[in-house]
């Protein structure tokens, strides 16, 4: 082993490392580590090391379908980061690539998932955590599996990457055509319950894709079902790791979005709710008013301006991740118009036409260029477009607030003193 082949993580895109990680663990795994030394043995097939803010919890995998996964804590959240393997056609091509992508995901059986959703509440069992410690991931088939372990347990937070889909109705209809009883009840079973679930599902799956990924762009011509937002990273490569880490910057601004837009709301209201207890402290009937125990004016206009500041400050980081993630749906919008315009000239089964003649028969009825995409783009660049100019404004919002604070203290020093004390 030498060192310019060691691959060490650096923690930045804590998801993506420990979807990458997986891969490694699962190799460990067949080779024959167990849970003693599988940690010591997991970087010996690539290298890849995992970040130092990272702390190894537990691993598992299922020699009958082939799922396997991997938790890390990471120390500088403090959440800890569940991640199922993808496709390891080195490693594991029957079950991953034949048993599980064609039959249990592309005709909709279903039945790769039981010792995911043991390996989940193993995790949050022996380790005390609640639903809301953990952030779910995985690449490929391990995005997959996550988007059906979030939503079997109605997770908070899935992170997925390149994820296959949770099933194909088409494949599912050629599947229910095969004569095997078991295998129809399979597939009408685990639609059923997927879709049964979707309907009470609340938690939050954020889907990073490339844009020429060929697995999702192939299951999105079929109908693939998703949980979810995707978002699309505009001209980056195909469906590997490799493919994703080409475009880290753009994806780790991504993630940091969704976290922070999801987490800016809690934030903000411990800081009103610290504020609101300090004058809860005092007896004040009308704003204004220096009553026996009650705020002086100075008290009332320092405990206000900290709560102006901090109500702007969490609508500016809102807005501005906002922002960042829907510049990405923006992509992702306009490339789902560009391959349904692409599908035009598709010939419909039994029709004698040529493609020419169909695309033809579409622009005859309005259906072009023009329609589907060009509509698409220009709503998508308005809408981006308004929210920049949204994200700004609040940002300038902010500003101002903090340079009237500023320049409050400058002129009472009884504030400045309330303000640097607290």
């Amino acid at each position: 082993m030498t060192d310019d082949k060691v691959n060490v993580l650096d923690g930045t895109i804590p998801t993506l490392d420990a979807s990458e990680l997986s891969y490694e663990f699962e190799k460990a795994r067949i080779l024959g580590s167990t849970d003693n030394d599988v940690e010591k043995n997991y970087f010996t097939t690539e290298n890849a090391i995992m970040p130092s803010t990272f702390k190894y919890v537990s691993s598992f995998r299922d020699n009958a379908t082939g799922t396997s996964g991997v938790a890390f804590k990471d120390t500088t959240t403090g959440k800890v980061i569940i991640s199922y393997t993808g496709t390891n056609l080195e490693s594991d091509g029957v079950n991953d690539a034949v048993l599980t992508d064609v039959v249990s995901i592309a005709l909709g059986t279903g039945h790769h998932y039981d010792s995911a959703y043991q390996f989940y509440e193993k995790v949050l069992k022996e380790n005390g955590l609640n639903p809301e410690d953990i952030i779910l991931t995985g690449h490929s088939l391990g995005g997959n599996i996550a988007q059906r372990v979030a939503l079997k347990y109605n997770a908070p937070k899935t992170i997925v990457y390149n994820p296959a889909p949770l099933y194909i109705p088409v494949g599912a209809i050629l599947g229910s055509l095969i004569e095997n009883p078991l295998l129809k009840i399979a597939i009408a079973k685990n639609i059923s319950e997927i879709e049964l679930e979707k309907i009470q599902f609340t938690g939050s799956v954020t889907r990073i894709t490339t844009e020429k990924d060929p697995l999702n762009n192939w299951a999105d011509r079929l109908g693939g079902v998703y949980l979810g937002e995707e978002y699309v990273i505009p001209n980056s490569g195909g469906h590997l790791m490799g493919d994703l880490r080409a475009v880290s910057e753009i994806i780790q601004k991504i993630e940091q979005s969704s976290i922070s837009l999801e987490s800016v709301e809690k934030s903000t209201q411990a800081k009103i709710k610290e504020i609101q207890i300090k004058k809860s402290r005092f007896k004040v009937n009308d704003i204004g008013k220096n009553l026996t125990n009650g705020l002086s004016k100075a008290e009332l206009i320092a405990l206000d301006s900290e709560q102006a500041l901090a109500v702007a400050s969490g609508i500016s980081t809102a807005v501005t991740a906002a922002t960042t993630l829907i510049d990405a749906r923006v992509k992702s919008a306009v490339k789902q118009s560009m391959d349904l315009y692409g599908s035009l000239g598709d010939v419909p089964f039994g029709f004698l036409l040529s493609s020419d003649e169909v695309r033809a028969t579409y622009n005859e009825c309005g259906v072009n260029y023009g329609s589907v995409v060009e509509v698409v783009d220009s709503h998508c660049q308005t809408v981006s477009s308004t929210a920049n100019k949204l994200a700004t404004s609040f940002v300038q919002l902010e500003t101002k607030i903090k340079s009237g604070i500023a320049e409050i203290v400058q002129k009472d020093k009884e504030i400045e003193g309330l303000i640097r004390h607290g």
